[in-house]
């Protein structure tokens, strides 16, 4: 009799687990698929809005861009870097604007946290590489929603 006990509670044990992980992927499943679109109006070219770059970059210059937020990246939030992969154009441009523990441009920095992909934003910033941008290098560097 002790024996199927335990061969009871197991397997409760086991069923209980798996509706466990089948909640906590369903659960998953609702959250990312409620993550808002980017607005027709951005996806659509206006004169406005359309997404462009102010001038010519080229390695170690500085630059200003205007495109749409594709994703925050906030790796700095744990000792890493936080960056924006914003569309630009055609091309999509990586822009650096925290180095984590490392003194960086504060400024730019309370402004690129709080940004959700499809904001659309100007960013002025020196260009370290090819579709690579960081605000860090200087005080007057800046990125502004629109």
């Amino acid at each position: 009799m002790h024996k199927g006990f335990f061969s009871l509670v197991t397997l409760l044990i086991v069923v209980a687990i798996g509706t466990l992980f089948t909640l906590a992927y369903l659960e998953y499943s609702t959250h990312f698929a409620s993550v808002p679109q980017l607005p027709e109006s951005l996806k659509q070219t206006s004169p406005k809005q359309t997404p462009q770059e102010t001038s010519s970059p080229s390695p170690l210059s500085n630059t200003t861009v205007q495109g749409v937020v594709l994703r925050n990246n906030l790796g700095c939030t744990v000792d890493g870097t936080c960056s924006l992969d914003i569309q630009v154009g055609t091309s999509q441009i990586n822009v650096i604007y925290s180095l984590g523990w490392q003194k960086c441009n504060e400024e730019a920095a309370k402004v690129g946290i709080d940004l959700i992909e499809g904001e659309f934003i100007e960013v002025f910033a020196r260009t370290t590489g090819e579709n690579k941008m960081s605000t860090c290098d200087g005080t007057d560097f800046y990125i502004k929603k629109l």
